[in-house]
């Protein structure tokens, strides 16, 4: 008897896998946008200097595993956390390397590189967060191994080497202008 109480709860929960395994894919498809559609049929909003950026050029854009999303401008680093910005300048955070943000990079424990004029920063998680009073940042130049302190572009690769482009030169025979340098392999500010 107990044999066919089991049974029912195994065909049940095969069939929820089967429905799951069917659904799951489809989900993508309705949260994509919809190709018929032209742009000008969604909600769009525009935010500017006036709405807290710390200036109109952006040149990056990264979302962190808590949901902020970064902007990159001449003028400094901002944080929106979908209603307003927060400012992360030279004048509040004498540490950071230069407000000219070039490039960013969103690591998935929270924290976030910081493609510069003047090196690559590391933003701790902690401080990425807004958890921590004073700043966890690390400035790689080319003091630690960078061919450039000016970084243009920033990677991660499968095996989670975060790769970073400047304007000088080679960096491990890659072509011009390219050069490259793995992130682990910089050496430690000291």
């Amino acid at each position: 008897m107990k044999y066919f109480d089991v049974i029912p709860r195994v065909c049940v929960a095969k069939h929820v896998l089967l429905v799951g395994a069917v659904l799951v894919p489809c989900l993508q498809s309705v949260l994509a946008l919809d190709p018929g559609r032209r742009i000008t049929q969604y909600i769009q909003t525009a935010w500017n200097s006036s709405d807290g950026l710390p200036q109109n050029s952006v040149h990056a854009i990264a979302q962190t595993s808590d949901g902020y999303v970064w902007f990159g401008t001449e003028e400094g680093l901002a944080r929106f956390d979908g209603v307003q910005f927060t400012l992360y300048a030279r004048r509040q955070w004498p540490r950071l390397a230069s407000d000219y943000v070039q490039t960013l990079l969103a690591g998935p424990d929270g924290s976030l590189w910081i493609g510069t004029d003047s090196g690559l920063i590391y933003m701790a998680p902690e401080t990425a967060k807004g958890s921590t009073a004073e700043p966890i940042l690390t400035t790689f130049t080319t003091a630690n191994g960078l061919a450039s302190d000016s970084v243009l572009s920033l990677c991660r690769d499968r095996d989670g080497t975060i790769w970073v482009g400047t304007t000088e030169g080679r960096r491990r025979g890659l072509p011009r202008p390219a050069c490259v340098a793995s992130a682990p392999h910089l050496r430690r500010p000291g």
